[in-house]
């Protein structure tokens, strides 16, 4: 049963990645880089003291909590697709979960409905209990009942982004002690298709071919180590500088066994990082001196040193 629970989530890590990987496009280049990504969701003034605490932000997303503790909100925020707004916004809910956290859980389904509206769904968030999770958000109320919520991409049959991939997308948590980078800029986005493919290589070159990386896939541009080079997340993991050389985290398991599944190691220096066998897939959070790997690992600590 371990192993099975263990292979589904490496399958539903594995088809996350590929549906999300993408070609470069050759509308890609500085000058699309440096496009201003309005979105309504986005804080318009954020407070002096959020924009200092997180400089790795670029924008925040607005959110009203339903309840604090089991850090579950709204929000309403544009969509855009393939680059270009939808005309319909979206109101998502977003459950920042210890192992799957989403930002997108379709409510508009609930406004308006007769049998169960909106005020009812936040009372039933309110009173019930978060069901142990597979990749929905499942609440359990009144002893045997479920409400169950699907994503926006499932209810409205396309993929899409809060700011086209051309921002790092903050969402804070309840304390707004940390941020959580539900979206970051991505190589085909910041870079013209010659200069990603470029770094691409090289990347591949330094770090023995990470497979997520033979897509393109690369999910954050950030400086986890704080050294002033940047470093990339992609769906496997992330690729950091070190001293003068670039280096990727690697998976234990592959090598040591189903035993090690979650664990990680940092060459050079070997650094562990270890996640519990239940991880969903590889986030990003910070409390605006640290990056952490899902919000438990000390991704700059890991990170960290060099020539």
């Amino acid at each position: 049963m371990h192993n099975k629970f263990i292979l589904g989530i490496m399958l539903l890590m594995l088809s996350v990645t590929m549906a999300a990987a993408k070609s470069f496009s050759a509308e890609a280049g500085e000058s699309n880089a440096k496009l201003v990504f309005k979105n309504i969701g986005f804080m318009e003034n954020p407070p002096k003291a959020l924009k200092e605490k997180f400089p790795m932000c670029d924008a925040f997303l607005k959110v009203e909590w339903i309840d604090k503790e089991k850090k579950i909100g709204y929000s309403r925020y544009d969509l855009y697709k393939n680059g270009k707004k939808d005309e319909r916004e979206a109101f998502a809910l977003i459950h920042i979960d210890k192992s799957l956290p989403r930002f997108d859980y379709d409510l508009s389904v609930f406004e308006g409905a007769e049998r169960i509206g909106i005020e009812k769904v936040f009372e039933i968030i309110k009173k019930g209990k978060v069901a142990p999770r597979d990749i929905y958000l499942t609440i359990r109320y009144d002893n045997h009942k479920e409400l169950d919520f699907d994503f926006i991409s499932f209810t409205r049959g396309y993929s899409f982004t809060l700011a086209d991939n051309r921002l790092n997308v903050c969402i804070p948590y309840p304390d707004n002690q940390r941020m959580w980078i539900a979206e970051g800029k991505s190589l085909d986005k910041m870079y013209s298709e010659e200069e990603a493919s470029k770094i691409l290589r090289k990347l591949k070159a330094l770090t023995k071919f990470p497979p997520e990386l033979l897509w393109g896939r690369v999910d954050a541009i950030i400086d986890a180590n704080f050294d002033g080079i940047e470093d990339y997340f992609y769906g496997g993991g992330i690729i950091y500088s070190y001293g003068s050389k670039y280096f990727a985290m690697r998976p234990l398991w592959v090598r040591e066994g189903d035993d090690t599944f979650g664990h990680w190691s940092f060459p050079p220096t070997q650094k562990k990082c270890e996640l519990p066998y239940w991880m969903g897939p590889l986030f990003l959070t910070t409390d605006g001196k640290n990056f952490f790997l899902n919000n438990q690992c000390n991704l700059t600590e890991l990170t960290k040193g060099g020539e």
